[in-house]
């Protein structure tokens, strides 16, 4: 909730509204890329070309479970509600039994993921509240000169 399903625009850009499922003999939360978890060793390549990049991406990329970066840019609607529709949705996630998460990039979160799950939610809450004050006043979130959320802008990332 809070942000386009059927059609996100920009189409190369927008992928924080997806479907997320969960496997239940696994306890396996599978997600494309509303959800990454950052791996640390996966990173390195990474790591080494941004470490002059903007605070944003620093945090991004620090290890654990992260929220897609178009959550900050075309990701949710730009009304006031968006982000604490977007933020429901993601807390309704608590009630699964699971263990896991499966992402699209980068790596996977095994035998901690609902905790570090838990974690982020509660490490965005003053985010999701900011934006949706923001939005409602009319403000568009500020983001880096030049961002670009195409997760093939390097090529295929699979």
């Amino acid at each position: 909730e809070g942000g386009e399903f059927d059609n996100p625009l920009p189409e190369g850009s927008n992928h924080l509204i997806n479907v997320i499922v969960l496997h239940k003999p696994s306890k396996t939360v599978f997600n494309d890329d509303c959800l990454l978890y950052v791996d640390r060793g996966n990173m390195q390549p990474v790591l080494r070309m941004v470490s002059r990049v903007a605070s944003l991406f620093s945090r991004l990329l620090q290890p654990g479970i992260r929220f897609h970066p178009s959550l900050m840019g075309p990701g949710l609607y730009h009304t006031g509600e968006a982000p604490l529709q977007f933020q429901r949705s993601m807390e309704r996630l608590l009630e699964w039994d699971f263990e896991n998460l499966c992402t699209a990039h980068n790596g996977n979160c095994i035998g901690t993921a609902k905790e570090e799950f838990r974690r982020l939610l509660a490490s965005s809450a003053e985010m999701f509240a900011k934006m949706s004050r923001d939005y409602a006043a009319g403000r568009a979130p500020e983001l880096p000169p030049d961002t670009e959320w195409s997760d093939t802008k390097c090529g295929d990332c699979g």
